[in-house]
């Protein structure tokens, strides 16, 4: 009995902001997308996106057909011989339309490889306040936090000072910001704040994700002149966009333990990509191994 195996590419992608500005953010995003798959040479590809068609879809849903075609006439993906692509772009219908809340990006699919099953899942989450909260406590260790009082200010802003009366740190409605921001997040992979990302503790044993050697992919600026590795001060960067297997897919990835064998990463990470860095891609090379 012999094994074999087929190269895969998983990429899971936020797209929303790409669609804010389609008359030059599709062009880049494809354009780093495809020089990925020109790089790995996968067999098969899947590409999972969410907010499809921006947060104004109405108007935006006329780039999502451009968006494909883009696509689909690349030189690049036109060894495939089979393409599928599941859109959910109907959104006259309240009862039908997903693209909502929670829902957002929700696909369920099934593929047989050469015989061999399985099962993906696209799915949108909602933060976890939480870890937020232990977080937040830990930027401001040794920081006296004051709250601003001012009817030009956002009253809910709180600022962290140090004993020299430094503003160190300010969180209010839509800013999180530090005063070395892009430091601390960039450097070293941001490796101090995966103390607190924690969402997948309840799956221990269950889901499994291979080690995170990248910066967080959430939330970069938009605008290229400021540059494609900065994030912007409204949220608190962190791993938004993950792929994770199950016990029975990851039992399928062949040497699973070798060095190279598997890549886990950003695309585009010297790209300006929208708010998401084409959010980690999952290679793995001849990977989900079949047997006859």
């Amino acid at each position: 009995m012999s094994e074999k195996g087929t190269p895969v590419l998983l990429v899971t992608a936020n797209v929303g902001s790409v669609f804010e500005e389609p008359s030059t953010m599709l062009k880049v995003w494809t354009e780093e997308f495809l020089s990925t798959v020109t790089r790995l040479d996968p067999k098969f590809i899947a590409l999972h996106c969410q907010e499809v068609g921006g947060k104004n879809y109405e108007r935006s849903m006329k780039h999502v057909e451009f968006f494909v075609k883009l696509l689909m006439s690349s030189e690049e993906l036109r060894l495939f011989d089979k393409v599928r692509v599941y859109l959910d772009e109907d959104y006259s219908s309240a009862e039908n339309f997903t693209c909502k809340w929670s829902r957002k990006g929700f696909l369920r699919t099934r593929w047989s490889l050469h015989g061999t099953v399985l099962d993906l899942i696209n799915i949108h989450l909602f933060h976890d306040a939480s870890n937020f909260i232990a977080m937040e406590s830990k930027l401001c260790e040794g920081l006296q936090p004051i709250r601003l009082q001012s009817n030009k200010t956002d009253h809910t802003k709180l600022q962290y000072q140090d004993e020299a009366s430094q503003v160190i740190f300010s969180l209010g409605r839509k800013e999180f910001s530090h005063h070395d921001h892009q430091t601390l997040f960039i450097e070293n992979e941001a490796s101090w704040l995966k103390a607190f990302d924690r969402e997948l503790e309840p799956f221990e044993g269950r889901l499994y994700e291979f080690p995170i050697s990248f910066p967080p992919s959430y939330p970069f600026e938009e605008e290229e002149e400021k540059g494609p590795k900065s994030y912007m001060q409204t949220r608190c960067p962190s791993w938004c966009d993950r792929v994770v297997l199950s016990s029975s897919a990851k039992s399928l990835v062949n040497n699973i333990s070798e060095p190279g064998s598997v890549e886990y990463g950003l695309v585009g990470p010297n790209t300006c990509m929208g708010d998401h860095k084409v959010n980690p891609d999952f290679y793995t090379k001849p990977t989900f191994y079949y047997q006859h």
